[in-house]
């Protein structure tokens, strides 16, 4: 067979494409972000843009179009971690919690163990009056019934406001 020129040119050209290909230019990621925002802060024409940066028109646009798309891709998977994201409270607000259920279920227990004694009382009795002993230890234990619903209201006022300052913010 011989080397006709048709073959000749194909096998010229292949390796000038070859040639090329290797000998091009790649840019970097940061290059091409700064090309984009040249031309999108519009200070020279895109044409006069890409002559200086030595790349084609549609070279810009593509890389401006993705540079866009991956901004919105990124916008919008910020603001899906945002509304999936669930808020926690910091140390000191998890202690406070934790503190108002404590001395919710102490008072609780210190209320079940005092009521048994205020029954043994029958208030409508006369002999409650006559004798001293048992009409002091019922005013004793009503002081320390008032007493107790007095801290147990004070307490959960004063945990409750801290808990509220110290839950979670958006």
């Amino acid at each position: 067979m011989r080397d006709t020129p048709e073959r000749h040119h194909n096998a010229a050209d292949r390796t000038v494409k070859d040639i090329r290909r290797k000998t091009r230019k790649r840019y970097s990621s940061e290059d091409k972000i700064r090309i984009v925002l040249a031309g999108l802060r519009g200070e020279d024409t895109i044409a006069e843009l890409c002559r200086q940066e030595g790349i084609a028109q549609s070279q810009y646009y593509s890389w401006s179009k993705e540079f866009m798309e991956a901004g919105r891709k990124r916008l919008a998977g910020d603001t899906a971690r945002e509304a999936n994201m669930r808020m926690e409270r910091s140390i000191f607000g998890k202690i406070a919690k934790y503190m108002f259920i404590l001395f919710n279920i102490i008072m609780l227990i210190a209320l079940i163990f005092l009521s048994p004694s205020i029954d043994e009382f029958d208030v409508s009795s006369p002999e409650l009056y006559k004798n001293e002993e048992k009409l002091s230890q019922f005013m004793l234990t009503g002081t320390l019934m008032y007493f107790l619903f007095f801290v147990w209201a004070v307490g959960d006022l004063i945990l409750g406001v801290w808990v509220l300052c110290t839950r979670p913010k958006k």
